[in-house]
């Protein structure tokens, strides 16, 4: 059985991950356009 708390750091993983790879892509973005 999973443990809440377990899932509570992969969730807040996930979305570090996710708003890292936002910022990326803005970035990336930015820098294509220039």
């Amino acid at each position: 059985m999973v443990n809440d708390s377990d899932d509570a750091i992969d969730l807040s993983e996930i979305r570090q991950a996710a708003s890292e790879g936002i910022q990326i892509s803005a970035d990336y973005n930015k820098a294509r356009f220039e």
